[in-house]
């Protein structure tokens, strides 16, 4: 597969310009290939209301179905978990660096134990969905695109500034996959923060200070040694 990750600033506006590229649905993202797969390979009953809700509304779907991957046990929870989570083992054979910088990382967040929980299964998740597309040998022309994939990742809600964070992110860049392309929407910051001022949900600016330095200085890193390697700028 051809992995494109559309990566900003929180309220950068991946989003939309993910919209904007794929007008003629020619490029997926994981999860749709992903649900695709579990629909056309299990016909059980119990998948029915999920199958409404998926051409109803993806977006609440994708939501609802990593919410019954985390806690839920039905039928549609023990499909996931174990393709999930087969995928994934085999994702982390290759991939050791990659986790154990993420945890790291966390560690240097203001969020609460169990939502640093909740993000690790999230990401748990995220690799599990990118290996299980990238093994199977009849999506290997697709392209794929993703406004929430591995570099966005360390976009987190931080406590603390210091030599050690920046260490972390730049090892936890060093360990994503070769072959991850990048676009980068290369909006300023204070805008992206007014923006989600507003809207109020998912992520938001917290220590705003704090995280608009360390952002600001991971920009820097990702011009210094990746963007220019693996991707292009866009300004929406």
């Amino acid at each position: 597969m051809k992995f494109i990750e559309i990566l900003g600033f929180p309220g950068s506006g991946k989003s939309t310009l993910k919209e904007k590229i794929n007008k003629k649905k020619l490029i997926f993202s994981l999860e749709y290939i992903f649900y695709q797969s579990l629909f056309s390979e299990n016909k059980n009953i119990s998948l029915l209301q999920y199958k409404f809700l998926y051409y109803l509304n993806k977006k609440k779907f994708y939501d609802i179905a990593f919410d019954n991957y985390l806690r839920k046990k039905n039928y549609l929870a023990n499909i996931i978990k174990k393709k999930i989570n087969h995928s994934n083992n085999d994702f982390y054979k290759n991939n050791i660096n990659l986790y154990n910088s993420y945890k790291k990382l966390l560690n240097f967040s203001s969020y609460s134990i169990i939502k640093k929980k909740r993000i690790l299964k999230r990401f748990v998740y995220f690799t599990g969905l990118y290996n299980f597309v990238k093994k199977k040998n009849k999506f290997r022309e697709y392209k794929i695109l993703q406004d929430e994939g591995f570099y966005q990742k360390v976009f987190l809600n931080y406590k603390i500034e210091n030599k050690l964070v920046y260490l972390c992110i730049k090892r936890y860049f060093n360990s994503i996959p070769k072959g991850v392309k990048i676009l980068f929407v290369d909006e300023k910051i204070d805008v992206c923060i007014d923006r989600l001022s507003k809207r109020q949900k998912y992520f938001n600016y917290k220590n705003i200070e704090l995280e608009k330095k360390i952002y600001l200085r991971i920009k820097k890193m990702l011009n210094k040694d990746y963007l220019n390697k693996r991707s292009k700028k866009i300004m929406l």
